[in-house]
């Protein structure tokens, strides 16, 4: 039975009835029976429906590792795999079936998705431009899922892998927790935190601040945590504000842009208006005047405050 309707209403459903005829409390009483029956109905639905979720994406990760393949040049091409080709070509084309990996695949499929588009900062192309592979990660018997990312060697950090997994409450089917990769970034190439030199009361400091990046999907929050529970209000909120908005582009990529990423390549998918927050101010910035500078010129400048060569 839904225990949210069975806790929230039969209280409510009882005392309402009391103020109602016999005749009409029988077939309400009747009608809650009912009710009863399709709550059970509702519940078993939701038990197969989750089984059948959970064979359901089993059954994709080994298509999506095929695809995979196929992008990085690392299969042949099978006759059952270009046995529709005829629709495709014009008559006297031959296609080429060398291993050739697509170069720049995913940049394009993640670019060509406005939503994606819209948390992606201008630094992260050279970093996507080197994203070998997506792989979707269910957790099987829970709507939990994770996301792995597969790069190629490259001048900004030393992880070959980078993994996202969402933990979600099974009352509020909400996410309370998300963990994932520690990026081990290589020094001064950490493209989702800028320097910034901020002004108070005449006095300059300088400090490290989140700036847009689709690398803050790739955080480490548990809203359940003491830590969390603590903090003050409008820190909370932003707490919040980031656990959303790295659920809602995982969920994305995980349910439409990995399984459809030849749509999105070809720039012919079909995409919503993203409901979420704005990304404005998820990058921890606030009101304050801010001069943002590399890391090599805040050095250079703290050198020339204490007078150091």
């Amino acid at each position: 039975m839904n225990q949210i309707l069975e806790e929230d209403n039969f209280p409510k459903f009882k005392e309402a009835l009391q103020k109602l005829d016999l005749q009409t409390k029988a077939k309400l009483i009747a009608l809650w029976s009912v009710k009863e029956k399709r709550d059970k109905l509702d519940q078993q639905y939701d038990n197969e429906l989750q089984v059948f979720e959970g064979k359901f994406q089993a059954q994709m990760v080994p298509k999506i590792d095929t695809q995979n393949q196929i992008i990085n040049g690392e299969k042949e091409l099978t006759e059952d795999e270009l046995s529709q080709q005829a629709k495709y070509v014009k008559e006297g084309e031959k296609l080429d079936k060398a291993n050739q990996k697509i170069e720049g695949y995913w940049q394009k499929v993640l670019k060509n998705s406005k939503t994606i588009s819209k948390y992606t900062g201008e630094k992260d192309g050279p970093i996507l431009k080197q994203l070998k592979s997506i792989q979707i990660l269910p957790h099987e018997g829970t709507d939990n899922f994770g996301l792995e990312f597969t790069f190629n060697q490259n001048e900004y950090f030393t992880n070959e892998k980078l993994q996202v997994n969402f933990f979600i409450d099974k009352t509020s089917n909400e996410p309370t927790k998300v963990e994932s990769t520690p990026i081990q970034w290589n020094q001064g190439k950490n493209v989702a935190i800028k320097i910034v030199k901020k002004r108070k009361k005449k006095v300059t400091k300088t400090q490290e601040q989140e700036q847009l990046s689709l690398f803050n999907l790739f955080r480490n929050i548990d809203l359940n945590s003491e830590q969390v529970k603590q903090q003050p209000k409008e820190q909370l909120e932003k707490t919040h504000a980031k656990m959303d908005m790295a659920f809602d582009i995982a969920r994305l990529i995980y349910d439409e842009i990995v399984p459809y990423s030849l749509e999105y390549y070809l720039d012919v998918h079909v995409e919503s208006d993203f409901e979420g927050d704005d990304a404005d101010g998820l990058d921890g910035s606030d009101d304050d005047e801010d001069e943002e500078i590399s890391k090599e010129e805040a050095i250079k400048r703290m050198k020339a405050k204490f007078g150091k060569k």
